[in-house]
C-alpha cells in the first residue's frame, strides 16, 4: 500500500430524524445498512444521523443534510395539530472518474438485522455493517466510509503504483467551492456552510512521525490534495481536524462556563455561573435570577437541543471568582454531582447529611441529582461543608463504582475541623497526619482534602494541608487503584517539608498525596519561580496511574533539587529555564511524584493551562488561555480555527505519553474581547473531545443547527465538540510467568491490548535468540479484527535451565511498546 489519505465527512446535523421510512435516528448511527432493494438501486449503503442521510453509491457519497420545522395549532375543536416542514440540501460528491467495475462492500456485519415494510412486501434480515468500502473506485484506489468519534469519515487508500494525483473530487450542488485562509476545505448550502479542516500529512518512519507538506486543492470545481515530498515505500495519512460542533450559552448577562462532562447517555452535561436574567432554561429544578446564580445544561452529542437547562441558585450569591470555579462529575448510573462556592442560606439540603445548614459567610455547597420520570433534574443528596468565616471550592473528583466522591476546598475557618454528622451531633473530622497541616486558624487560608461517601452522611478521611501563609487547593483526582487521592494549587508556605524540590519563598505550585484510609502524606513536591505559579488542573491515567497536571509558571523555573531529587524530563519545548513571562505548562509525574516530564506552552505574553484529560493512548489534551499568537501552532489535527483577538484567545493542545506538542489551535472572537477555555472532557471514543468556557465576542465560529448560534450579548458561555484524528495506538503488554517446562524449553502467553480503533496490525519482536513464538520465528504479526481491541502470542524458550531474559516488543500504528520476560 502507497498510501492513506484520510478526510471528514462535513455533515452538519440542524434537525431531528429522517425520511426514509424507517425509524428515524435519535442519535448518530454507528452501522451502514444494506440496499436490498428497499431504496434507489444507485444507493449501495445508507448511514443516519439526526438532520442528515450519508448515501454511499459506486462513484462515491451522497450528503443529505437536513431540518424539521413543526408548525402547532389548535384546531376547531381545541386539538392540538402538528405540521412537520422538511428543509434541506443534498451535495453529491463523487470521484472523478470511477470505474465501472467498482465494488460495493460492506465490512464488519453487526449481529443485528433489520426490516423494511414497502410497497406492500416485507424486505428482511438487511445486514448493518461497520464499514461501507468501495473497492477499486479508480485504478488501484479504494474508498472506505466509516463512523470514527460520532462522525461519518472517508479514507482513500492508494496501492503501489496508484498516484494522489488521480484522486479527484467532484462536489456537485456545493456553492462555492473553495480552500479557506486556514487551509479548510469550505462549501455553501441553504443549510450553512460545511467545513473540512486543513490538512495535516504525515508518515511514521521508524517509529519517528515526518510531517509531509500538503493541502486542499480546488481546481475546475473539483477538489484533489496537493502534496509535498514523501517516502512511498511507508503509510502517508492526510487528516485533517474538524470543528464538529459548536454553540453559544448565555444571556444578555455574562455568563461562564466552568466545567462540562459527558454523561453516561452521551449527553453533554455544562456548569457554570451567570448573571443573566434572561438565561436560557428548559424544564427549569430551582431557582431565578438573583445576584450571581449558578446554571447547569444538558445537550444533546451534537449540541443542536438543550435536554434541560436551569439555574440553581438560592438568596444570596453563587460565587464566580476566578478560584471558586463551578465542579461537576457525572456518574456510570446517571446521576449529576454539582459542587459550588455559595452565600445562599436556602439552597436545598436533604435530610442526614453532614451539614444541612450553612454556618456563615460562603460555604461549599456539595448535591447529587438524578432524573425521575416526571422532572429532568431531581434532587437526590445535598449538603454544606463549611465553617464560621469563609470557604471556597478547589475541586471534585468522583470514584467509580463506590460513588465516594473527594473535594478540595479552601478554608481559613477555625471550626472547620468540626461537622455535623447524621444524628445531628457535632463531631472531628478525621484528620490525617501531614506533618505540616495544622488546623486552619483565622489568619491564614489552608488546603483541605476530603473523601465523603455518596450519603454525603459520612466523611470517609479528611485532612488539612498547609504552613504559615496561604495555601489554595484548586485540583483533586484520585488515584487507579483508588487508595489514594492527588491534590494540587499553590502555597506561599515557607515550613512544608517538601519530599522532592524546594521552591522559592514565592507563590509556587504544589502537588501532593494522601492515603484514603487514615488521610496520610504520601509525597508532597513544590516547584515553581520567582513569581507565582499553580497547578490548576489534574488527571491522572488508568493505565500507568502518571498523574498529567497543567497550570501556569511565572518565569523560569528555579526549584533547586530538580534533577537530583526529582528526575526531570524536559519535553520537546525547550528547557525547564525557557519560560518567559508566565507560561502555561503540561507535566507528567509518575505516582510516587519522584520522576516528572516537563514542558512550557507559551510565548511571550501571558498563557494559563486551565484544564487537562488524559487521552486513552496514554497522551493529554489541555484547554486554557493564550494572551497573544505566539503559543506554537501545530496542525496536526490542530488547525487555527481562527485568527485570535487582540486581548487574548482560547487554545487546545493535544500532547503524546512522551508530551510530544501533536496539535494544537488557537480559537475565539477576532475583535478586542477575551476568549477563555476552562474545562475540557474526553468522549471516548479518544478522537473526541469537548471543551467549554467563556467569550465576550459576537463572531464565534460556530454551526449551523446547535441551540443557540448566536450571541445572547455580554459575555458568553461556549461549548464546542472537536475531532482529531492523529492519534496513535496504545499498547499495553501483560503475561503469564514464564515457566519451565522442560529442563531446555520454557513456555509463557504474552497478551497486548491496543486502545485505537480496531482492524489493525501488532508486530511482535523478540530480543534474545532462544526466544520463539509459536511458529517458530522471532517476529510475528497478528491482525486484530474489527470488534477485538485485543491479542494473545504464545513464546517459547529454549536453553539449559531457567528460561533467558527476554525482552517483547510489540508496534502498531507507529507506537511501540515493550516488556521483558
Amino acid at each position: 500500500m502507497l498510501g492513506t489519505v484520510f478526510a471528514t465527512l462535513s455533515m452538519i446535523h440542524p434537525g431531528v430524524a429522517a425520511t426514509t421510512g424507517n425509524t428515524p435516528p435519535t442519535a448518530p448511527s454507528r452501522y451502514f445498512t444494506e440496499n436490498r432493494g428497499q431504496w434507489d438501486a444507485e444507493a449501495r449503503f445508507l448511514l443516519q444521523s439526526p438532520g442528515s442521510n450519508l448515501w454511499i453509491t459506486k462513484s462515491g457519497a451522497v450528503i443529505d443534510t437536513f431540518r424539521i420545522d413543526e408548525t402547532r395549532w389548535k384546531d376547531a375543536h381545541g386539538d392540538e395539530q402538528v405540521r412537520r416542514t422538511r428543509t434541506g440540501d443534498v451535495v453529491r460528491v463523487d470521484f472523478v472518474g470511477a470505474s465501472s467495475a467498482v465494488s460495493a462492500v460492506g465490512i464488519g456485519r453487526s449481529s443485528e438485522y433489520v426490516s423494511f415494510l414497502t410497497q406492500g412486501r416485507e424486505i428482511g434480515h438487511v445486514g448493518r455493517f461497520a464499514e461501507a468500502t468501495l473497492v477499486n473506485v479508480l485504478p488501484g484506489v479504494t474508498a472506505r466510509y466509516y463512523v470514527d468519534g460520532g462522525a461519518p469519515r472517508y479514507d482513500v487508500i492508494l496501492a503501489p503504483g496508484a498516484e494522489p494525483e488521480s484522486v479527484r473530487l467532484k462536489y456537485t450542488n456545493a456553492r462555492h467551492l473553495r480552500v479557506g485562509v486556514d487551509g479548510s476545505l469550505l462549501y455553501d448550502t441553504t443549510m450553512g456552510t460545511h467545513r473540512e479542516q486543513n490538512l495535516f500529512v504525515y508518515q511514521s518512519i521508524n517509529g519517528v512521525r515526518q510531517r509531509v507538506p500538503a493541502a486542499f486543492e480546488v481546481r475546475d470545481g473539483q477538489v484533489g490534495f496537493r502534496l509535498g515530498a514523501y517516502d512511498p515505500a511507508h503509510e502517508l495519512v492526510i487528516d485533517p481536524q474538524i470543528l464538529h460542533a459548536g454553540t453559544y450559552l448565555g444571556g444578555s448577562g455574562s455568563d461562564r462556563a466552568s466545567d462540562v462532562q459527558v454523561h453516561a447517555s452521551g449527553d453533554v452535561i455544562v456548569a457554570g455561573g451567570t448573571t443573566s436574567t434572561d438565561f436560557p432554561t428548559v424544564a427549569p429544578y430551582a431557582g431565578d435570577a438573583v445576584n450571581n446564580d449558578w446554571f447547569i445544561t444538558r445537550y444533546r452529542p451534537d449540541l443542536s437541543r438543550r435536554v434541560f437547562s436551569t439555574y440553581l441558585s438560592g438568596n444570596g450569591d453563587e460565587r464566580l471568582a476566578s478560584v471558586a470555579q463551578v465542579h461537576i462529575e457525572t456518574a456510570t448510573n446517571g446521576d449529576i454531582w454539582f459542587a459550588g462556592t455559595s452565600d445562599s442560606t436556602d439552597l436545598p439540603t436533604t435530610s442526614g447529611v453532614i451539614q444541612p445548614t450553612k454556618d456563615s459567610m460562603y460555604s461549599v455547597y456539595l448535591a447529587r441529582f438524578g432524573a425521575s420520570p416526571s422532572a429532568p433534574v431531581a434532587l437526590k443528596v445535598a449538603s454544606y461543608l463549611g465553617g464560621e468565616r469563609s470557604e471556597t471550592l478547589g475541586g471534585l473528583a468522583l470514584h467509580e463504582p463506590s460513588g465516594n466522591i473527594a473535594i478540595g476546598i479552601q478554608t481559613n475557618s477555625s471550626s472547620f475541623d468540626n461537622t455535623v454528622t447524621g444524628s445531628g451531633a457535632r463531631g472531628p473530622l478525621v484528620v490525617g497526619s501531614a506533618a505540616s497541616a495544622g488546623n486552619p486558624n483565622s489568619s491564614n487560608t489552608d488546603a483541605y482534602i476530603g473523601v465523603l461517601n455518596a450519603r454525603l452522611d459520612r466523611v470517609l478521611v479528611g485532612t488539612f494541608f498547609g504552613g504559615n501563609r496561604v495555601d489554595r487547593i484548586r485540583a483533586v483526582a484520585f488515584g487507579r487503584r483508588f487508595d489514594t487521592v492527588f491534590f494540587g494549587g499553590e502555597t506561599f508556605s515557607t515550613d512544608i517539608p517538601w519530599a522532592y524540590g524546594s521552591p522559592s519563598t514565592f507563590a509556587n505550585a504544589f502537588l501532593g498525596q494522601i492515603k484514603i484510609h487514615d488521610g496520610s502524606l504520601v509525597n508532597a513536591i513544590g516547584f515553581g519561580s520567582d513569581f507565582e505559579d499553580s497547578i490548576r488542573a489534574l488527571a491522572v491515567d488508568p493505565v500507568t496511574n502518571n498523574v498529567f497536571a497543567t497550570g501556569d509558571v511565572g518565569a523560569a523555573i528555579n526549584t533547586p533539587g530538580w534533577g537530583s531529587t526529582i528526575m526531570v524530563q524536559i519535553g520537546q519545548d525547550g528547557t525547564i529555564g525557557s519560560s518567559t513571562r508566565g507560561d502555561a505548562f503540561v507535566a507528567q509525574f509518575n505516582d510516587r511524584l519522584d520522576r516528572v516530564r516537563f514542558t512550557f506552552l507559551g510565548s511571550i505574553s501571558a498563557e494559563v493551562g486551565e484544564d487537562i484529560v488524559v487521552t486513552l493512548n496514554g497522551g493529554c489534551i489541555v484547554v486554557g488561555f493564550a494572551e497573544s499568537a505566539g503559543i506554537p501552532i501545530v496542525t496536526a489535527g490542530g488547525t487555527n480555527i481562527v485568527s485570535p483577538g487582540p486581548d487574548g484567545s482560547a487554545f487546545l493542545a493535544r500532547y503524546s505519553s512522551a508530551l510530544r506538542l501533536q496539535g494544537s489551535s488557537l480559537f475565539g472572537t477576532t475583535g478586542s474581547t477575551t476568549d477563555i477555555a476552562y474545562a475540557v472532557a474526553l468522549r471516548q471514543p479518544f478522537n473526541s473531545v469537548y471543551v467549554a468556557g467563556e467569550t465576550a465576542g459576537s463572531d464565534l465560529q460556530v454551526t449551523p443547527g446547535v441551540a443557540q448560534p448566536t450571541s445572547g450579548g455580554g459575555v458568553d458561555a461556549f461549548v464546542y465538540d472537536m475531532r482529531f484524528y492523529t492519534d496513535t495506538a496504545r499498547i499495553v503488554l501483560s503475561g503469564d510467568t514464564v515457566t519451565p517446562t522442560t529442563s531446555i524449553r520454557a513456555r509463557g502467553f504474552l497478551h497486548a491490548q491496543v486502545v485505537n480503533p480496531a482492524g489493525q496490525v501488532m508486530t511482535f519482536r523478540l530480543s534474545h535468540p532462544s526466544a520463539r513464538f509459536r511458529n517458530g520465528q522471532q517476529e510475528i504479526s497478528v491482525t486484530i479484527p474489527v470488534g477485538q481491541i485485543s491479542a494473545a502470542v504464545e513464546i517459547f524458550g529454549t536453553g539449559a535451565g531457567v528460561p533467558q531474559l527476554t525482552f517483547v516488543g510489540a508496534t502498531s500504528a507507529g507506537t511501540t511498546e515493550s516488556a521483558s520476560f
